[in-house]
């Protein structure tokens, strides 16, 4: 699995954590349109974006 890159508050890009997934999930939820991560979850084209 490649390693997913967030920013911390001092605009630095880490690796992101276990604790990231959800907020990720949400995000793409946000960008295809879904209600909430669960959601995103269930959609295949979104789903491939990120692995869990």
């Amino acid at each position: 699995m490649s390693k997913l890159l967030v920013v911390d508050s001092a605009s630095e890009v880490t690796p992101a954590t276990e604790d990231d997934i959800n907020d990720l999930w949400s995000f793409l939820a946000i960008a295809a349109y879904e209600a909430d991560g669960f959601a995103a979850r269930k959609e295949s084209i979104v789903a491939a974006h990120l692995k869990n």
